[in-house]
């Protein structure tokens, strides 16, 4: 074999890899000019948050001693499902309660409930179907008002609490209300 020939076979060899690094280096370069060629400065991908807030709309009549047109409305930005519960008591001016308990059907009445609420045996009214960003739910209450006499100093004393879950996924209301959501997004 040739001297010559043996010395140049390394300095081929780096000769070679050098050459291909330039290609491959070069390849790289040109794809990622074409790619931010043709992005605009990049993605921007933006995520926001879901937010869930209730309000109760309620109105009063005969001297605040009848509530009437109460519904709930969902002023977050993404659709949620409702719960409420009504909290009836005997209270005075100052906010103290009777120990005993009003009666429905006895010691007053409730009317006008829209038929989307469905009481379960939790004690909470359930509104069957998500309720879109800034939407309100029918009728919780028409109207609420005392039949009978009430204790001495006393008044009845209605309130509502409402609470929200976002609807997506369902899984996370089946779970933490213990209800089931049917084929059709419904709470059973």
């Amino acid at each position: 074999m040739n001297e010559n020939a043996k010395r140049r076979s390394p300095k081929r060899l780096l000769i070679t890899v050098l050459a291909l690094i330039l290609v491959i280096g070069a390849s790289v370069g040109a794809t990622l000019a074409i790619i931010k060629m043709n992005t605009q400065y990049g993605v921007n991908n933006k995520f926001t948050a879901g937010t869930i807030s209730a309000e109760i709309d309620e109105e009063f009549t005969q001297g605040g001693n009848v509530k009437e047109n109460v519904n709930v409305k969902n002023n977050g930005n993404t659709g949620a499902y409702v719960r409420a519960v009504v909290i009836v008591s005997w209270q005075t001016k100052d906010g103290d309660v009777y120990p005993k308990a009003p009666v429905l059907g006895t010691d007053y009445k409730i009317s006008g409930m829209n038929s989307g609420w469905s009481k379960h045996s939790d004690g909470y009214y359930y509104w069957a179907s998500p309720l879109n960003a800034g939407k309100t739910t029918g009728m919780l209450i028409g109207k609420c008002e005392p039949t009978g006499t009430s204790p001495e100093g006393y008044t009845l004393h209605v309130e509502i609490a409402a609470q929200l879950i976002q609807a997506t996924p369902k899984s996370a209301v089946e779970s933490s209300w213990g209800v089931t959501i049917d084929s059709n997004g419904r709470i059973k």
